[in-house]
């Protein structure tokens, strides 16, 4: 059965997948191959057996990947691979049993729902030898991205042998965090991108020729379309477009006001006057996160900034009690108590005597005890920052005895949300653009994959390299993210979605102010938002979830909740921007 209209691309695929037996739907907006089986019994055991399956095997990789991050030793990272071996077999025999149904016909809404999106986002419909070799490529480029050593500045003049041992974590972000020289930052983020990216630049095109390939066998366009279909939305992108553009005047401000300060530190000969900003003087290597660049930019430097660190120091705080305390924060509000399992195994420091992975992260365990899901691969990051919100500000500090200082004062507030911006208005068009790169090399080819890279930064971000560039450095593989298979979008919608549920949460709350001085700690009215929209979890479309947050006033992710944040600092940016002669926005 072929439903009209069919592209010949999709024509094309008939014999591809005529291996499998089945058949390829071709509508407008949904291209998927499927089978012909729409028995609803059948349909539903096959589901029931599989997450009992796909519990265990998530659960025996996640544990496998768990001792690995906090042993990592040879004998950990073996058997880490042979798992995740194992998860490929049965993802791939799992497909075939999948693919055998026709779901648009089987007249269940969830099992319809669930075996359309186990039949795309899967690489499994590959013959096995590729689906094999995708599987390796991107491990092998996980792995050069994690082995990358790189060599630290040699000042002219210096004659002491240099061993070129400096690693991602912590050396490398240390250096761009914390170096004013610009001459040692240059050499770094050099030193980094020509180590990380020709590497896997051959490695890469094929991993794109092959996801291409696995995308248009399960009946889409190209990876890029496989991977926006996850959202469930046709106006997924122009949402999110819409959304970019409405960002775009506090973000030019806030380039311009950075830029006069870091030419005021750097001088014209690093610093162009009037046009973008070099991608190495901003406080991190991917120039997605200028917070590090606060002494610098910081509007009243005489006001104490909202670091609280020493007068934990002063009261004694440890790991332990940083974790109780994060913990009585979301019981104040109504939110049950971590289960025992988290503080069994959990590493809340860095152990002696062994190499550990020490970034900040939750685990899903897959076991129905440690474990999370939301409505779009955004939820996660969105739930987790939108507390952020009330714990990381003035007011909430006060409250909970970590910061003294008069929260009312009109300079106060204005460094504490530059300070915000440093991090989270900065990280928008960084969040945005990744993935619209990769879509634009799933959909065009790899052919000009640096200059698509570098033009895209120079448009929406306002970003160049500190260095000449060339079509063989593949600079985008600089982010863990592009080598590793792991969408980027998620960051940007969770960035829109942070703001929004912290507005929802703060008008629960009764919050009247302005909103970045709100803090929901001790109301079980912002809770029962929380709540609310974490326990529907991924079985509702998230547009239900936001029609929730919003109480039916609308559906769609927006900045506006973002930007109502950031009020004060916009009107207080454009005073400093208005009489500045170099205030060209447009050259960015």
């Amino acid at each position: 059965m072929i439903t009209a209209p069919c592209t010949s691309v999709q024509l094309a695929l008939l014999a591809i997948v005529a291996f499998c037996g089945q058949e390829v739907l071709c509508i407008s907006d949904v291209r998927l191959v499927q089978g012909t089986n729409i028995n609803l019994a059948e349909a539903t055991q096959f589901l029931r057996d599989y997450e009992d399956e796909a519990s265990n095997v998530c659960f025996r990789v996640t544990s496998a990947q768990w001792a690995y991050s906090t042993n990592m030793t040879d004998l950990n990272k073996r058997r880490m691979m042979e798992e995740h071996s194992i998860k490929a077999k049965f993802e791939k025999v799992s497909w075939r049993k999948a693919v055998v149904f026709d779901w648009t016909r089987i007249p269940d809404a969830t099992a319809r729902r669930e075996l359309r999106m186990l039949t795309t986002n899967t690489r499994a419909s590959l013959p096995d030898e590729k689906y094999n070799e995708i599987y390796h490529l991107i491990a092998e480029m996980k792995d050069i991205y994690t082995n990358i050593l790189i060599c630290p500045y040699k000042p002219t003049g210096y004659s002491d042998q240099v061993y070129c041992d400096l690693v991602l974590e912590p050396d490398v972000k240390r250096i761009m965090a914390f170096s004013r020289n610009s001459l040692e930052l240059t050499h770094i983020w050099k030193e980094w991108h020509d180590k990380v990216g020709p590497q896997m630049r051959n490695r890469f095109m094929r991993y794109v020729e092959l996801a291409n390939q696995a995308a248009r066998i399960n009946g889409f366009l190209d990876a890029g379309e496989e991977m926006r279909y996850i959202y469930e939305d046709s106006d997924f992108e122009n949402e999110l477009a819409e959304s970019f553009q409405k960002l775009q005047p506090l973000y030019k401000h806030l380039l311009t006001f950075v830029r006069k300060k870091l030419l005021q530190r750097y001088g014209p000969n690093v610093i162009r006057p009037d046009g973008p900003l070099p991608a190495h003087v901003l406080g991190n290597l991917w120039a997605q996160d200028w917070s590090n660049i606060a002494d610098i930019v910081m509007p009243y430097q005489e006001y104490k900034n909202m670091d609280v660190t020493s007068e934990m120091l002063h009261q004694g705080f440890t790991s332990l009690r940083i974790f109780q305390m994060a913990e009585e924060f979301y019981t104040s509000i109504g939110l049950k108590p971590m289960p025992p399992e988290f503080w069994r195994y959990s590493m809340l420091e860095k152990p002696g005597g062994r190499k550990v992975q020490c970034t900040a992260s939750a685990w899903d365990f897959c076991n129905k005890i440690d474990f999370r899901n939301g409505a779009n691969p955004g939820f996660h990051e969105g739930v987790a920052n939108a507390i952020t919100l009330s714990v990381f500000n003035p007011i909430h500090m006060k409250r909970v005895g970590l910061f003294h200082n008069n929260t009312e004062i009109f300079e106060s507030n204005i460094n504490f949300l530059m300070l915000m911006a440093l991090k989270k208005v900065a990280y928008a068009p960084f969040a945005y653009l990744v993935d619209q790169w990769r879509y634009d090399i799933f959909e065009n080819g790899v052919g000009k994959m640096n200059s698509i890279w570098w033009d895209l930064r120079l448009r929406l971000q306002g970003i160049v390299p500190p260095v000449p560039r060339l079509e063989t450095h593949f600079d985008a593989a600089s982010k863990r993210h592009i080598p590793a298979d792991i969408p980027y979008i998620r960051y940007y919608v969770a960035l829109l979605l942070e703001f929004q549920i912290h507005d929802a949460m703060c008008e629960a709350a009764g919050h009247d102010g302005p909103l970045h001085t709100c803090d929901i700690y001790r109301s079980r009215e912002a809770g029962r938002v929380l709540i609310d929209i974490l326990k529907v979890g991924k079985a509702r479309h998230w547009k239900d979830i936001i029609r929730m947050l919003t109480k039916g006033k609308s559906d769609r992710i927006s900045a506006d909740a973002m930007i109502n944040y950031f009020e004060p600092l916009l009107l207080w940016l454009q005073g400093q921007n208005r009489g500045e002669k170099n205030n060209r926005m447009d050259n960015i």
